[in-house]
């Protein structure tokens, strides 16, 4: 019996300190935008998203067995579809201005940059070990700097020149929920893998001048971002 107590009391021991392994860590990999962000099939509501990269500074320290704090500072961005936004410029003018339908020679012209966006978030963090790994699970919440596409269109038609441009709302509220393994818990360095789910929710607008008659018009709505994240790097324990 003493010998299986004192078997008993190590792996607890050897659980308590091995889930005291805080962290920090720097990780890159894809960012795959999810939903309506990754769609094409509205001009408002559809993000045009493509996947592109993710780098993370990621940390975590630990407050009692299992449980601690984690954060992250991280930097992403998606490439835009241009074509397919072209293809749904027509639509745009004709929903706005009916009468004045586009020759199908019209000249269309759309300049398209990328997604981009940085968080910082922080929140609770659990880690668990796992024999030679480290399972650790988080829930972080924050401050989300998304940076809309530079989105100008342009048709030049016989009844006059039509632009569009767009603008978004800077500072956002964000969450990140997901997970990651280390492995190489002896040292000092462990290799880690993750995946989290990201969401922001941005204000954008469009504003719509029609040179013919003068007019502008401006549209607002909200584009879900929403992404995967899937990395790859390195964890300094301490």
């Amino acid at each position: 019996m003493k010998r299986i107590a004192l078997v008993l009391m190590a792996v607890i021991f050897s659980l308590y300190t091995n889930a005291q392994d805080s962290f920090l860590s720097i990780s890159m990999g894809a960012s795959i935008p999810l939903g309506d962000y990754a769609s094409t099939n509205e001009i408002l509501g559809s993000g045009y998203a493509g996947t592109n990269f993710v780098l993370n500074f990621d940390g975590s320290y630990i407050l009692a067995p299992f449980v601690g704090i984690g954060g992250t500072f991280s930097f992403g961005s998606n490439y835009t579809d241009t074509d397919a936004l072209k293809k749904q410029v027509t639509n745009i003018f004709q929903e706005l201005y009916p009468t004045y339908p586009i020759p199908i020679d019209s000249d269309v012209e759309v300049t398209l940059g990328p997604w981009r966006y940085v968080n910082l978030m922080f929140g609770p963090q659990f880690s668990f070990p796992l024999v030679v790994l480290q399972l650790d699970i988080r829930a972080l919440g924050g401050v989300s700097f998304v940076m809309p596409p530079d989105r100008e269109l342009s048709v030049t038609t016989a009844e006059g020149d039509y632009f569009s441009s767009q603008q978004g709302q800077l500072v956002n509220l964000g969450y990140l929920i997901g997970g990651g393994l280390r492995f190489g818990m002896r040292g000092a360095t462990s290799f880690r893998i993750s995946a989290d789910y990201y969401h922001s929710k941005p204000t954008l607008e469009i504003e719509n001048e029609f040179l013919r008659d003068k007019d502008i018009k401006i549209q607002e709505y909200d584009m879900s971002i929403n992404t995967l994240h899937v990395t790859l790097g390195l964890a300094f324990n301490f």
